[in-house]
């Protein structure tokens, strides 16, 4: 039902619409669930996901980006997923930085 109103929340800028996508890949293979439905005030909860449906998630998003993501709290308190998609890439951007300080 189009009730006129369009949602002001808006995707993150990570920086590479590229990434955002992969994101929103893995977030449609994992969570099982219609690619129309990943928007950026759709919730967790609205969609249906369980706990472990975000550890696939999240899983999915480590292999693919070659990362480690804890459960911080910026992760825990995504209300949307353009807020859990921002503390993604916040923490894959962190890690990413982590590696080459480290050499690694």
């Amino acid at each position: 039902m189009n009730t006129g109103k369009e949602s002001t929340i808006k995707w993150p800028d990570l920086g590479d619409p590229e990434r955002l996508e992969q994101i929103i890949d893995i977030i449609e293979k994992e969570g099982k669930i219609d690619r129309d439905l990943i928007r950026p005030d759709a919730t967790l909860e609205t969609l249906g996901f369980e706990s472990i449906d975000v550890v696939l998630i999240l899983m999915g998003i480590e292999d693919k980006f070659d990362v480690y993501l804890p459960m911080d709290d910026d992760l825990a308190a995504a209300t949307n997923l353009a807020e859990f998609v921002a503390a993604v890439g916040e923490a894959a951007k962190a890690e990413s930085l982590d590696a080459q300080v480290a050499g690694k």
